[in-house]
């Protein structure tokens, strides 16, 4: 049958009489959505993103932007103490402020200053907010305490002063966003109860499309409009940005965190059950994953409790928190799968031996200076990486580490380091300089629309004897080995990387 045509993002969703909701749905329901119409009240749901640094990388998942951001800080880091201390706060809440603006860049943010009942000058508050000044110049979306004249709100940790005045913001701030007062189709929220009532965490979309049509949605514009404001409010989680993950709505976001969680988490904060872990035949799969960022599929299983092992897997994949870790690169003869977290790499000395030093004598930079390098991105790229290296044949064992990778590409090693303004990569050899840098700045752009909702700027800069130069500087030299005459660089265009699937753009470098 022909789909309906596609509805203006400005025309309002056909809303259903209440003769046309009676004879399709029961009582109690109408009853509810039309008590929920009538009350003045907002509803909360309240998500607390873990603070560790492991986690940084899952935030692309549950960021949405239809959504109100507290920021905690400690007001005392600010006051009294050691430059490097403060210098660590102040990066602290600028990450936090980047990510919120990355993932939801019109959303409100509230600064929540704690330990007032140890700051409780006011003087030292005006100290503080001097410091928070020059943190938030430029963002926007931070929502000013007009009450006390500062740009954050201070609580008391011993008593609660304070917090009545954050709940008042809170709500206040809400209340002006417009997807407050947008209506919601009842066959919307009907929808959402069967997708709801399955037993399965997760749903295929052909599946959640048999429940929309028996509620009379029919359009497939229509289900992914619906699907997507449901993301938005943290209802279900929904990731089109690739046609796999476009398949699959998670129905119990808390469920996909857990899970996740279970695999992507300090091991030293938060630790496994070791007595099962050793009744289980799995103590040397935990020291792996922690001491070297490799999972076993084995491991999988068991932390998984072996279900939803596959879709779990595809979605780490599709969204690059983990990638396949070849044979060739396991140390195990190849016993069993096992996959790379690249989140979970530690900052170890590289294996003495193991890979002759580079001379570094050719070089480029993904300068981000002009903007931020967000956590996660060099994760991701060392991902993309790490499985192209491991499509390639023979396969090479990588050296890895949290900011310093050295990966055989295909031909040669490559080393890939990272800093806090940019990612650099020096090669030795310049048969594979060009298409190096094309490869992985196209592994960079797909990070960009995949994961990064398009929000990222790098400028690529090359080293020559007196110093870096621009891309486009570069190219107008013709400056080898980097635009080689007799070849040219491999560029795709930024449309072809956003519709391509990961194994297809994976395949498209072989």
């Amino acid at each position: 049958s022909e789909e309906p045509p596609m509805r203006k993002s400005n025309e309002p969703l056909p809303l259903m009489t209440e003769e046309d909701v009676a004879s399709k749905f029961d009582v109690g329901f109408f009853t509810k959505a039309l008590a929920s119409e009538n009350s003045d009240s907002v509803s909360f749901t309240i998500w607390d993103y873990g603070g560790q640094h492991v986690f940084y990388t899952l935030h692309h998942l549950f960021l949405t932007k239809y959504g109100t951001y507290l920021l905690v800080f400690d007001m005392r880091q600010f006051l009294g103490h050691t430059e490097s201390a403060m210098n660590e706060s102040i990066y602290n809440l600028k990450f936090w402020l980047n990510s919120v603006r990355i993932h939801a860049p019109k959303a409100p943010i509230i600064l929540v200053g704690t330990f007032s009942d140890a700051v409780s000058d006011f003087s030292a508050l005006r100290e503080v907010n001097s410091v928070v000044e020059r943190i938030v110049r430029g963002y926007e979306q931070v929502v000013p305490n007009e009450h006390e004249s500062l740009l954050f709100f201070p609580i008391d940790n011993t008593c609660g002063e304070g917090k009545h005045d954050i709940a008042e913001a809170i709500e206040l701030v809400t209340r002006e966003q417009r997807f407050i007062h947008r209506k919601i189709s009842l066959k919307w929220l009907r929808c959402l109860d069967l997708i709801n009532e399955e037993s399965k965490p997760w749903l295929s979309l052909d599946v959640v499309k048999t429940l929309a049509r028996s509620v009379d949605i029919t359009s497939q514009s229509e289900v992914a409009e619906m699907l997507g404001l449901f993301n938005e409010l943290g209802a279900v989680v929904y990731i089109p940005a690739t046609g796999a993950l476009r398949k699959i709505v998670t129905k119990d976001p808390q469920w996909l965190i857990d899970c996740l969680s279970k695999v992507i988490r300090d091991g030293k904060l938060h630790q496994f059950d070791m007595l099962e872990i050793e009744k289980a035949g799995l103590r040397a799969d935990v020291d792996n994953l922690f001491e070297r960022a490799v999972v076993s599929l084995d491991l999988l299983h068991f932390l998984w409790e072996k279900e939803e092992v596959d879709y779990l897997l595809d979605l780490m994949k599709r969204t690059l928190l983990l990638s396949d870790w070849s044979s060739g690169s396991s140390g195990n003869g190849g016993a069993e799968k096992s996959f790379l977290v690249p989140s979970l790499l530690s900052n170890v000395k590289f294996e003495s031996g193991k890979i002759s030093p580079m001379s570094g004598k050719y070089m480029f930079v993904f300068d981000f200076a002009s903007q931020w390098l967000p956590i996660g991105v060099f994760e991701r790229l060392i991902c993309l990486a790490v499985a192209h290296s491991s499509n390639t044949s023979p396969s090479r064992a990588p050296v890895l580490s949290n900011n310093v990778c050295t990966i055989w590409f295909g031909q040669e090693w490559i080393e890939l380091t990272r800093d806090e303004e940019g990612i650099s990569c020096v090669l030795d050899k310049p048969d594979i300089a060009a298409t190096t840098l094309s490869m992985l700045n196209s592994m960079l752009t797909k990070i960009h629309h995949d994961v990064m909702n398009g929000r990222l700027a790098w400028e690529v800069k090359i080293k020559t004897s007196k110093g870096f130069i621009s891309w486009d500087e570069a190219k107008k030299r013709v400056l080898r080995p980097w635009f080689p005459v007799e070849s040219t660089i491999i560029r795709s265009k930024e449309g072809e990387i956003r519709s391509l699937n990961l194994d297809s753009f994976l395949g498209s470098f072989r």
